[in-house]
């Protein structure tokens, strides 16, 4: 799994927020039709990363629980929502996505920006939904994005940051073989404190078919399964050449 230290982290939540968040709108309009969001608005937040979509549902008087293994991004996410960490209306926690507990109370859980494309196997794959499973209320629903193999084969390409703040360079590389995408990412980020910090880490997501996630969701006993439009969570055509995709499960 990825590690996202420090000085990654401050570097993605400066210039890569909004990603996950983009697709937040379309989560709650989605969940919001269904029975269970009349009376249950508490949220689980998988790899919720710096707090964005987690800090979207604070906002509209949900309770959120975000989980993530890299605390440096957590701390992120807890100076988001300071107030309502405070309030006692968010908690975040350093969790392994693919063996975490916690009670049966939640209406709705997700995970986005292709997290689970971090997990280096479709049985790691497995595991997490079967902790979410454990934790997400009958009538519940679990929506999570994923990256097609269509898109991480365009992985290689490589970008540049220069500001007063970093100097960073992001370099992509796709292998075939282990259908395993690699992003290089080093540089240097100034800190609050105006100093500067020199960092390399690789991030690695692996193409899963989504055909298959679908199907394993439904063998581990929820009631639906689809891929969807990340903007549109009804069925989609499994067909259509759509390299960000939605997976929505009903438990």
């Amino acid at each position: 799994m990825s590690t996202y230290g420090p000085p990654l982290a401050q570097f993605f939540d400066r210039n890569l927020r909004g990603v996950g968040a983009s697709v937040a709108p379309a989560i709650e309009t989605f969940y919001r039709g269904h029975t269970i969001a009349r009376r249950n608005r508490a949220v689980l937040d998988v790899c919720c990363g710096t707090g964005e979509v987690a800090h979207f549902f604070l906002r509209r008087g949900y309770r959120v629980t975000g989980i993530d293994q890299s605390e440096a991004m957590l701390a992120l996410a807890r100076r988001r929502a300071a107030g309502y960490v405070e309030r006692g209306l968010a908690t975040f926690e350093q969790r392994d996505a693919r063996k975490f507990a916690y009670a049966r109370g939640f209406g709705l859980a997700v995970s986005t920006w292709a997290s689970l494309n971090h997990l280096p196997s479709l049985d790691d794959v497995g595991r997490c939904i079967d902790c979410v499973q454990a934790c997400v209320l009958d009538g519940g629903i679990f929506v999570f994005d994923l990256y097609t193999r269509d898109a991480l084969e365009r992985w290689d390409q490589t970008a540049l940051w220069k500001t007063d703040d970093e100097l960073v360079v992001m370099r992509g590389h796709f292998d075939r073989a282990s259908a395993r995408a690699v992003t290089e990412v080093c540089g240097l980020v100034k800190d609050a404190a105006g100093d500067w910090t020199s960092f390399s880490e690789e991030l690695w997501q692996f193409a899963f078919d989504i055909e298959s996630v679908c199907n394993m969701l439904l063998d581990r006993g929820w009631s639906a399964a689809w891929s969807a439009s990340v903007i549109d969570l009804a069925r989609l055509d499994p067909d259509a050449p759509v390299p960000w995709i939605a997976i929505v499960a009903r438990r």
